[in-house]
Order: structure tokens, then sequence, then C-alpha cells
């Protein structure tokens, strides 16, 4: 089902963002002097904090101005059926882990890391991700996870490798943790149920459950990745969209670049905007507006997709890699 960005659903969602930046008297979003527009469909972005840039910068007209109207399309969030989505031509636009790129390209198939949605991010001494337990369990920390059962976004994927990284780095041994695969509102709902130990997840989820008596363990992806700043989230294309639409492209991922700039610079329409989205009220909202939020950006390293593929490949989730220079697409 095709979803426009012209949506009631949307508008209603962004309302009160868009009222908050034009309160502060900021403009987003620079003029495109091409008048050639083109239409790329974006996969619906989840409630997560990281999707928090675009979202803002579509809605205040930033992809708009630059020649690219959106169109979101439900499909896989996750994966391999995400990338089979951008290579039969349903999406032009995937967002997820780089797990998945890293994986397609080692597999022979077309498909290319674009720009990068969000960076972890510290402040004061709360991070984006969140590895969070039971109020009342034993667990305390990594190791602790042994014989448990953790929930994760995505099995097999950088969500799991950084956990397993974090476990080994704390002295344990992930192969005896119990790890099954739930999207993040259900990771919430699982925990609170007890029908899982722990979870790995982002904000503003992380967030509502420490607020509310639930333990923090630690941010898996800061340890793994020895970097505080690192970048898992991506948007990714097809090879065979990126050759036949290099304008698009570029323009894209300068809007997305712009968007990240805008949301940096204009936290309070960020936060806002997760409270919006969490449903979120009282001391609930006020926590999810003092929680970190991500360092919006479109860029990512080499050296940031070549430290997954070494961890990817450390823990058996893929057998070999292929160079970043095969995966990550540059402006030519």
């Amino acid at each position: 089902m095709l979803l426009t960005t012209r949506t009631k659903l949307v508008t209603m969602m962004l309302l009160a963002v868009t009222g908050t930046v034009a309160g502060c008297g900021a403009e987003a979003g620079t003029a495109e002097p091409n008048n050639e527009r083109s239409v790329i469909k974006v996969v619906q972005p989840s409630a997560a904090s990281d999707n928090l840039a675009f979202l803002l910068g579509e809605q205040n007209g930033v992809f708009e101005k630059k020649g690219i109207d959106i169109e979101f399309i439900s499909a896989p969030q996750v994966g391999a059926n995400q990338v089979a989505s951008l290579l039969n031509g349903q999406l032009d636009v995937g967002i997820g882990s780089v797990t998945s790129t890293l994986s397609a390209v080692g597999k022979g198939l077309q498909v290319q890391v674009v720009s990068g949605v969000a960076a972890d991010n510290e402040v004061n001494g709360r991070t984006l991700y969140e590895a969070i337990a039971k109020p009342d369990t034993t667990i305390s920390s990594f190791k602790d996870l042994e014989g448990k059962t953790v929930a994760l976004n995505s099995l097999k994927s950088t969500w799991q490798a950084a956990m397993d990284e974090a476990i080994t780095l704390d002295g344990g041994d992930p192969q005896k943790v119990n790890y099954v695969q739930l999207t993040f509102p259900n990771q919430v709902t699982a925990l609170k149920e007890g029908h899982v130990d722990a979870i790995f997840t982002t904000q503003p989820f992380a967030t509502q459950l420490i607020s509310t008596g639930f333990k923090r363990l630690g941010d898996p992806q800061a340890l793994a990745m020895k970097d505080k700043q690192s970048v898992a989230t991506i948007m990714q294309m097809s090879t065979a969209f990126i050759e036949k639409n290099p304008e698009a492209v570029k323009k894209f991922v300068a809007a997305m670049q712009e968007s990240s700039d805008f949301a940096n610079a204009n936290p309070e329409a960020i936060k806002d905007l997760a409270v919006k989205q969490a449903g979120a009220s009282g001391e609930t909202a006020q926590a999810i507006k003092d929680s970190p939020f991500p360092h919006y950006t479109s860029e990512i390293t080499a050296q940031n997709l070549d430290s997954w593929a070494s961890l990817l490949v450390k823990y058996g989730y893929e057998k070999q890699v292929p160079s970043s220079d095969d995966i990550l697409w540059t402006s030519k």
C-alpha cells in the first residue's frame, strides 16, 4: 500500500513540530534551481528516534526544495526482504541496519549504502542505544546475560554482533544467550510481561522503560565499536537505481544532510516530534525530552563499515564481506 507524504497521518503527526520550528524562526531547505522533479519511494520509517531528522526535513520541505518528492511505502523494515524490495523496484530507498547491505553485496547483490541516518550519541552519561533489564532481576552486567533470553530488533545483524561483543568484552560467552527477534514496541511489551530477560533497544523506548524503574546495563554498540558516535542505521539503494538516477541520488543525499543539520540545530523540534510519535504525556513525555538523541548525519565512513564487517565475520554471521569500497556510494 502506498502512503504519500501528504497524507493526513503524517500531517497530524508532525503538526506540533512545524509550529515549534516556525516559532523559533528557523527555515529549512534551500530551493533547488533545477526544475526537474523526481519521485523517490522510501520505506515507511519506524518510530525510532534515528528517523526523526528525515521525517522533520521531509515535513519542512527540504526534499521538495531539492526537487525530490518522497513517497512512503509499506515494506519490510529489516534484512533480506528489504533488499528484495529494492531490487524489484518496490522501493528506491531502504532504511535500516548496515548488516543488510553488507550481507547482500557479499552475496553478489547490487545494492549500496548512500547515506548515514543517525550516529550513536552520549549525553550526560546516557546513550542512544541501551541494553535494558527487568527491575527485579539479578542481571547487572553483560556477562550476566548468559543463560538468559534477550530480544533484538534483528538477528545475525549489527544488533546481535554488538551485543555479542559487549558480552565477550565483559568476560561472558554470547553463545550461551538465547536471542529472539522482536520489533522495538514488542520488545517493551515482552520485557514488561516477563517473556524476555533483557532487550537491546533505542530511544525513546529505552527512556520510557528507565523512567519507570527498568535497569540500564549499558550501550553495547559503543562498547563493541569503541566509538561513542558510530553509525549503524543507514539508507541503501539498488545500484541500478543509482546508475539510472545519478542526479536524483545526489539531491536526495544532499537533502538528507541538510535535514540532519537542521535537526541538530533545532533539538526542541526533534524532541516534540519524539513525544508526539510516542503518544507520551506528563513525566514520560518529559523523560523522553531529557533523553539522548542521535547525532544526525548523512555521513558514514569506510572505517565505520569495515568495523561492522569485522564483527559480523568474527561472530559467524557472515563468512566474508566485501570491502567498504564495494558498498559505499560516493558522489562523482
